[in-house]
């Protein structure tokens, strides 16, 4: 679509000239004379482009350039200088001018001139817009809870929001919306005009990631016809989010404590260090002080990632917040299906409160998915909300909320399944007795005395 062209000259023929040719390109095309008149003119909005000579009868092409830089930024102006007229061009450019045209000039040359300023235009329109709407997507608002412990842990990363130097370590289970936080932390910061960049540590082979994220020079390795930039390179200004930074090798964390310290990095083969300004913000699952008890983790890189902590609690600990959750869920999945939104019987509702989650909040959007898709515009009831349940996650919510196995018609030891849970809590848990503990429901104490009574041995 063809946008409003402001034409402004003080000599008529240079006016209709112009406005004719740009009308029969497809322009909508305003023309005034003097400088007052394109200001009011301005002032009303609607213009998309605007030309400008710089030397008018009442003033300058300046005094409009500067008008709308104060009122209307995102509007580029083009101004026209008159041959040799250096000053004027050097002086347009420095005060925010979109570009300059020499008179006399070539009107197939202004045509194309403009098109490539109109092109310019729109992609920055539509980097602003995406940048708007992430805004709106990933900000503190968007986080749904009611339950004063989330608020707190809100309250505190809206302050660690507005110190965009600072390093962030978010900690919490797998589904409880780190990467959502993460978001907000970017998008709310006064970095939020610069790029948000995410790497999942666990996703990437070692030599693949360290490439990623500080980029190569020519030659670095076989396949390196040319030189690339990294994570650090592309978002400088902005974040750089390291996603499960508990399986980032060694080797790598050594560079990452440099670039958090001395805020340079080497590019694979390079020679010389390049400067970056970005924030890092790190999520893990993981125990990471276990981890670096055990020698798995750096203890000096540790501590300066948790220079601030967010640390998001599980969905069964925020039980307040499953059934709104759930219902912004199937409001949204009704609008993307163009289905009517299930209606949640208060067994349905028990059901959930009640069911531990596991998979925290991701598996509660997974289970809403396959309810909106296959319970749309009726009542669900609680036996359908619980074989859902089931039927998603793997696991089926018993009556009292507990997770329960269907058993196999051949039957099963029970002592075998104990055992092995425990065994698997262990190794999830990284050895870590009380949130192996914690994964399987029970006290410390339980655990070790199933501990002793299956000779298990951890540390």
């Amino acid at each position: 679509m063809k946008k409003r062209v402001l034409v402004v000259d003080d000599e008529d023929l240079i006016r209709w000239s112009l406005k004719d040719e740009l009308t029969r390109e497809g322009y909508t095309v305003l023309s005034v004379g003097t400088a007052a008149e394109a200001i009011e003119q301005l002032s009303r909005g609607g213009v998309d482009v605007t030309i400008s000579d710089i030397n008018l009868g009442d003033g300058s092409g300046l005094d409009i350039l500067r008008y709308a830089r104060e009122n209307l930024p995102s509007m580029p102006v083009v101004l026209m200088t008159a041959y040799g007229d250096v000053n004027g061009a050097v002086d347009a450019m420095r005060s925010g001018a979109a570009h300059y045209i020499s008179k006399p000039f070539d009107l197939s040359v202004l045509r194309m001139e403009l098109e490539k300023v109109c092109e310019t235009s729109s992609l920055r329109d539509q980097v602003l817009d995406t940048q708007e709407r992430r805004r709106r997507r990933y900000n503190f608002g968007s986080i749904i809870t009611g339950d004063e412990g989330m608020k707190r842990v809100i309250s505190e990363a809206v302050m660690m929001a507005a110190n965009p130097s600072a390093t962030v370590l978010i900690q919490g289970e797998s589904g409880t919306g780190k990467d959502l936080m993460a978001r907000a932390l970017h998008y709310e910061s006064p970095r939020a005009g610069k790029p948000f960049l995410e790497i999942s540590c666990t996703a990437i082979p070692e030599n693949l990631l360290e490439s990623e994220l500080f980029g190569y020079e020519k030659g670095a390795f076989t396949d390196a016809k040319g030189q690339k930039k990294g994570f650090f390179d592309t978002a400088d200004g902005g974040t750089v989010f390291l996603n499960e930074i508990g399986h980032m090798p060694l080797t790598l964390q050594a560079k990452l404590l440099r670039v958090i310290e001395d805020k340079v990095f080497m590019r694979l083969g390079g020679t010389e260090e390049t400067a970056c300004d970005v924030r890092i913000i790190a999520a893990t699952n993981e125990d990471l002080q276990e981890a670096v008890r055990k020698g798995g983790f750096r203890g000096d890189l540790y501590f300066r990632l948790n220079v601030l902590s967010v640390s998001l609690p599980p969905l069964r600990e925020r039980k307040g917040d499953i059934l709104p959750l759930a219902g912004h869920f199937l409001a949204r999945f009704s609008g993307e299906m163009r289905k009517d939104v299930p209606v949640l019987s208060e067994e349905a509702q028990a059901v959930m409160t009640a069911y531990r989650w596991p998979g925290n909040i991701r598996e509660l959007r997974n289970v809403m998915e396959r309810v909106m898709i296959l319970g749309a515009g009726r009542e669900i009831a609680g036996v359908w909300m619980r074989e859902q349940i089931g039927k998603t996650s793997g696991l089926g919510a018993a009556p009292s909320g507990e997770v329960c196995f269907r058993l196999p018609p051949e039957g099963i030891s029970l002592e075998a399944v104990e055992k092995d849970f425990i065994r698997q809590a262990l190794e999830s848990a990284g050895g870590n007795q009380v949130k192996a503990a914690r994964l399987l429901g029970i006290s410390r104490d339980a655990l070790r005395y199933r501990l002793e009574k299956h000779g298990l041995r951890y540390s």
